[in-house]
């Protein structure tokens, strides 16, 4: 049985990997670097078996997982959905001679897997202590904007021109509209916390692999990377290895409790924001440099929009500060009327700190104070 992280322990957040998790991507990997060189009946039925595994280690983790359980759960439901659409798909290459049309049954499993796999990694923010607030939001909708004008330029539009009947365009632009939503998951994944864990690190690379591998299928867009031991395949294919071995690892399963109502500027967190705005203008210059064609109208209002937002969110922090201040001053002036009240209610020759006898008495105050006494009758 996968071993259970201690509720309240840091055990879940070492940097380390045990041996389990070791062996199951050593051998992974080793049979993805073997996969090219293998014949088309045999790649196709290599593609099931480790497919087969990773959903087999996934769910077999889903009872030690405790309190997150459910989140691998559909992390399971979501690899299966996809492994029945690479079924679908190795059925036609194997009886069929060609891969499955656009559109087939192999698309309905493959488009289904995408929210199954986005609501788990929502299950487990959600049960790790993940708390939705504006800021959060806003962050969440900045990465959207970007990846999803970043999508149209380089994919979606051109996926849409080329496809030929409605079902199909719908089909075809469903594709990389998902993988926006993978993508911003895996950003909220990293944003948070638990990222700093080994087996959500490996969660996260497993999202990139499997979302890197569609973009590749999208932009190359032929049979022989779709099949045949093609670049997007070893991709897909670590992806599965990727997850499986993360379902080994242990996590954790308590709360990570952060009561901050606005989340830290973290290095992570501004990278990611940062890379959010300067993707549209960098998109432009690949289109540019590239001879492609310039999106110029969508290109303007995903940058607009990201502007707009971020300038929000600079604002809400300002505000957080300015409000952090205005307590601190309160707090400062609440400090200084104690002290002023402790003085008041300290006998005359007392010390502040002791209320009585005169230490602590300034030396010129005790010396008046002692000629007085010598003067009174």
């Amino acid at each position: 049985m996968v071993a259970k992280a201690k509720l309240g322990t840091g055990e879940a957040r070492g940097a380390g990997i045990n041996q389990a998790t070791a062996w199951y991507l050593g051998v992974g990997l080793l049979l993805v670097a073997i996969y090219p060189l293998l014949g088309n009946t045999a790649q196709n039925i290599a593609y099931m078996a480790i497919g087969l595994a990773a959903i087999a280690m996934t769910l077999r983790a889903i009872p030690g997982r405790g309190g997150i359980h459910g989140a691998w759960f559909w992390f399971g439901v979501g690899l299966a959905l996809d492994l029945a659409g690479d079924g679908v798909d190795a059925g036609y290459e194997l009886f069929v001679g060609h891969a499955a049309p656009l559109p087939s049954a192999a698309d309905i499993f493959y488009i289904a897997g995408y929210p199954a796999l986005a609501y788990g990694a929502y299950r487990l923010l959600n049960r790790l202590g993940a708390r939705v607030t504006r800021a959060t939001v806003l962050d969440s909708v900045i990465i959207l904007v970007a990846v999803a004008t970043v999508q149209w330029l380089f994919v979606i539009d051109d996926t849409a021109k080329r496809a030929q009947g409605v079902g199909t365009k719908t089909i075809a632009v469903a594709y990389p509209a998902m993988d926006v939503l993978l993508l911003v998951v895996a950003a909220e994944l990293v944003f948070h916390p638990i990222g700093k864990n080994f087996g959500h690190k490996l969660l996260i690379a497993s999202i990139a692999m499997l979302v890197i591998g569609d973009e590749i299928s999208y932009v190359v867009a032929n049979e022989s990377t779709a099949s045949n031991g093609g670049i997007a395949d070893l991709f897909w294919l670590v992806s599965y290895v990727v997850w499986g071995a993360a379902s080994i690892e242990p996590q954790p399963e308590a709360p990570f409790v952060d009561r901050r109502r606005v989340p830290r500027l973290t290095g992570t967190r501004l990278a990611l924001l940062g890379a959010g705005v300067l993707s549209v203008p960098l998109a432009l210059v690949v289109e540019q440099a590239t001879g492609r064609s310039t999106h110029a109208y969508v290109a303007a209002a995903g940058a607009g929009a990201i502007s707009l937002l971020v300038l929000v969110r600079l604002r809400d922090v300002v505000r957080a500060i300015e409000a952090q201040n205005v307590r601190m001053r309160e707090l400062d002036q609440l400090k200084e009327g104690c002290q002023f009240g402790t003085v008041l209610r300290t006998p005359i020759g007392a010390s502040p700190a002791t209320g009585s006898g005169d230490e602590g008495t300034p030396k010129r105050f005790s010396n008046r104070l002692a000629a007085r006494r010598d003067t009174e009758p």
